[in-house]
């Protein structure tokens, strides 16, 4: 009788913490609602970010796959080469398809093989390039945007020079051409980062004007929220925008807590890495941009991440079927990290408060911490 009184006491204290950190939990996200509520007027609004509507060309994507000959390889081959990431290839194919696009629409001539149609264009109509950059230019497109593009057409007349054995000085000229224009927007995305000074992006919301300690207060304030989710996920699989915003919040903690290596590196992580950054306290990473040039970056762990880890990472991949290759990051439908989501996920967080912020720019506002400290002789420059 004593022990049936026992587990009876023992259901009752289970079902007044759960029915607790539910509680918590509901009050925590009405706080947070209402404060992104609240601070929604802090933002400004933002000009919606413009795309090239050309449509991608079927015709040019198979020419681009499509070897010519036994011994030459195809502008897929070529591309893939240089490039880590497979998606980034078939985006670079899709622009230079969209090229093909403007070049029959201008021309109007759809009739001509792609090959045929770029040997047209650069013995007859060569200022058709230049024209395409101011096309995108005046649609709206970043001159940051069109610099890809431009590199991407940049690959494509290079490939052509390297397998056929026509019209190589008139490719060659084009790519003389190519380098003036992109001279031209390297210039303007250059002013484009100037005109960025410390004013505007604190106008703009992209810049906290307290710097790393009110970021971090921010952080302290949604800490409650974090911590309800920990324990509501003891209890029960937590819904899709909660997890979502505990990754948020977890990786926010990586630039906010730590001097970590850029958004690229984190989004390629695994388990192993994570069991690597246990044992050694840093983990190594060659996933990102300039591998090339500097080797590897540096990614160090914070508690909250273990916490992650511990608890509501097990809510999208339990532990029975986890493994060492398995992403460290799952988003709350089971996939890897996509690229850029790790800025969407953290700008979550910061919106409530009225930032507009992103991975970029938390680690700008840490460099500047950092050279605050250090200016203020505060710390060495080793550190200490």
């Amino acid at each position: 009788m004593e022990q049936e009184s026992s587990n009876n006491e023992t259901t009752t204290m289970e079902v007044e913490s759960y029915e607790s950190v539910v509680t918590k939990v509901f009050e925590e996200e009405r706080r947070l609602q209402n404060l992104c509520r609240q601070n929604s007027v802090l933002l400004p609004n933002k000009s919606k970010k413009s795309y090239c509507t050309l449509p991608i060309n079927q015709k040019a994507m198979k020419y681009f796959q499509k070897k010519t000959n036994d011994i030459s390889i195809t502008f897929e081959q070529y591309i893939t080469e240089r490039r880590e990431v497979e998606s980034s290839v078939l985006t670079l194919l899709q622009q230079c398809s969209q090229f093909i696009s403007y070049l029959e629409m201008t021309l109007n001539n759809n009739k001509m093989e792609t090959l045929e149609l770029i040997f047209h264009v650069i013995t007859d109509h060569s200022l058709l390039f230049h024209q395409y950059f101011q096309f995108l230019k005046d649609h709206g497109l970043k001159s940051s945007t069109i610099l890809l593009r431009l590199n991407s057409i940049y690959h494509l007349i290079q490939w052509l020079r390297m397998i056929q054995n026509r019209h190589f000085n008139e490719l060659s000229h084009v790519l003389d051409r190519l380098v003036i224009d992109r001279n031209r927007f390297n210039a303007i995305t250059t002013m484009d980062q100037k005109k960025k000074t410390l004013e505007s992006l604190i106008q703009a919301r992209q810049w906290v004007e307290g710097g790393l300690s009110s970021i971090q207060n921010m952080m302290l304030d949604s800490w409650p929220y974090f911590e309800a989710l920990v324990s509501l996920s003891k209890y029960q699989e937590l819904k899709k925008h909660q997890y979502s915003w505990a990754l948020g919040f977890t990786l926010s903690t990586l630039w906010v807590y730590g001097f970590n290596a850029r958004a690229k590196s984190i989004e390629f992580m695994t388990m192993k890495d994570y069991k690597d950054m246990e044992e050694n306290q840093f983990h190594l990473s060659i996933n990102f941009k300039t591998s090339s040039t500097y080797g590897y970056q540096i990614v160090s762990p914070t508690d909250v991440l273990k916490i992650y880890v511990q608890f509501i990472r097990k809510q999208i991949i339990p532990e029975d079927i986890d493994s060492d290759e398995a992403t460290l990051f799952p988003t709350s439908v089971k996939t890897p990290l996509s690229q850029g989501e790790i800025s969407k996920k953290i700008n979550l967080v910061f919106k409530k408060y009225g930032y507009d912020l992103c991975v970029t720019k938390l680690r700008d506002i840490l460099s500047t911490h950092i050279e605050e400290l250090h200016s203020s002789n505060a710390i060495t420059p080793t550190g200490n």
